[in-house]
């Protein structure tokens, strides 16, 4: 049987296949380096593979991470927005009565969640390494919300389809301009 000394046992298996007492063979993966840019640690990958490795930065997290740090930050300053849209939408009506300036509040709202999600996505992906879009998490979050608006018109359940719409909508613009590779 072959030897391996410390450092191919750490980077590689590159000897011939093993041979078990009974005479059934079996092989092991044998990983090599590939040709990487000088300033980049090489990917590994296995050796014969027609795979090519990525090169990820080590600060890239994984897609699911980045997600939820979307999701996170569209709800958390979506939220503000909401409340921010509707202290501005409740200052523009000169009335004090109330319901009368309901319109305004819910409009106001509704565009400050609408800004406030697209706003909460594109920070949560950026902090987590992403590179997507504001513009298009924004036209994604209009057209989502619109979307399930529409096909729900009518029913109780509209209001909460108008948010995942928007929030799907949201996540979807990011992600879609989002050219950094992926793990």
């Amino acid at each position: 049987m072959p030897t391996l000394s410390l450092p191919l046992l750490a980077l590689s298996l590159t000897t011939a296949p093993p041979t078990l007492a009974d005479g059934l063979s079996f092989e092991m993966p044998v990983l090599q380096q590939r040709a990487a840019p000088a300033s980049a640690e090489g990917a590994w990958v296995p050796a014969g593979s027609n795979e090519v490795a990525e090169d990820l930065p080590p600060d890239r997290p994984h897609t699911a991470v980045r997600l939820a740090a979307e999701a996170g930050g569209a709800l958390t300053v979506g939220f503000a927005g909401m409340a921010v849209g509707a202290a501005v939408g409740s200052s523009t009506c000169g009335r004090d009565d109330g319901f009368d300036c309901m319109d305004n509040v819910g409009m106001g709202a509704l565009i400050g969640a609408v800004l406030g999600g697209a706003t909460g996505t594109t920070l949560g992906g950026h902090l987590a390494g992403g590179n997507g879009n504001f513009i298009a998490s924004l036209l994604g979050g209009v057209a989502g919300g619109l979307t399930l608006g529409l096909l729900t018109a009518g029913t109780e359940a509209q209001g909460t389809a108008v948010a995942l719409g928007a929030m799907a909508g949201h996540l979807a613009g990011y992600e879609l301009t989002d050219s950094a590779p992926t793990r």
